[in-house]
């Protein structure tokens, strides 16, 4: 089985969202990295990571993680991402430009992915787009290299929990309830892709929070800022596979899968 964590990351000009996939008998040793990196920078295993709050100065000096400079922190993800990315894992993200999509999605008629299941098609009332929608496309973008490599029924999917609602085809769901999704896969059509569900939060989605927002800045602020080169090493460490979520010229949204 493929353990893959989630996470999204929103910033000014782009919503990316993240996975960090390991099989499941090298999950212990990602674990064990993210551990170690925490210990050799003053932190124990209790102290959570969030680059978020890490990179930011005054919510860092509110953190556990206050007493390091924003140099630890930088050097702290380099560390991480060079580990970790020397194990058989694969770190993929999902980007959108905001500026590309409109404001607002129109009312429209949805057929079902999969023509055999005979479900009629329906019609659902327009709805303005959000980043949480953006990042819940972007979710769905990001699982597609999974459904064709090992397949959704190898993957135990366990998303960063989210119980924020957002407006969703005529419905209010839950952010993580939207993520779950088919993929056409040309002659035939994938597995649901099933959530993992749990009261603790599993540790490797502090990694996949790595890889959403160090995209996401790396997008922002390769063109310039005093922060870009930290950024653009622990990118390079990272090394995604990149989805595009983008709008075509005939104005409808899709992906751009890497082959």
């Amino acid at each position: 089985m493929l353990e893959v964590f989630g996470d999204e990351s929103c910033g000014s000009k782009f919503v990316v969202y993240g996975l960090f996939a390991t099989p499941s008998d090298m999950r212990e040793e990602a674990e064990a990295i993210l551990r170690q990196t925490k210990n050799a920078f003053g932190g124990s295993e209790a102290m959570n990571l969030h680059c978020r709050i890490l990179f930011s100065g005054d919510a860092r000096r509110k953190s556990p993680w206050k007493f390091l400079s924003v140099g630890d922190v930088a050097r702290m993800y380099e560390t991480l991402a060079a580990d970790i990315s020397k194990l058989n894992t694969r770190r993929i993200v999902c980007v959108a430009r905001k500026s590309d999509f409109p404001d607002a999605l129109p009312s429209l008629e949805l057929e079902h992915v999969d023509s055999r299941m005979n479900i009629p098609s329906h019609v659902v009332k327009g709805f303005d787009i959000g980043e949480k929608h953006l990042a819940a496309w972007c979710a769905q973008g990001a699982t597609i290299p999974l459904a064709k490599s090992p397949g959704f029924e190898k993957v135990r999917f366990w998303p960063d929990t989210d119980h924020s609602k957002v407006e969703w085809f005529g419905k209010k769901r839950k952010f993580t309830n939207t993520i779950p999704s088919f993929v056409d896969l040309g002659s035939n059509c994938s597995p649901l892709l099933t959530v993992q569900k749990g009261n603790q939060k599993p540790a490797l989605t502090e990694v996949a929070d790595l890889v959403a927002y160090i995209t996401q800045r790396y997008l922002t602020e390769r063109h310039g800022s005093r922060n870009a080169h930290r950024v653009k090493k622990i990118y390079e460490a990272m090394s995604p596979e990149v989805v595009r979520f983008e709008v075509n010229p005939e104005g409808h949204f899709g992906f751009r899968v890497p082959s």
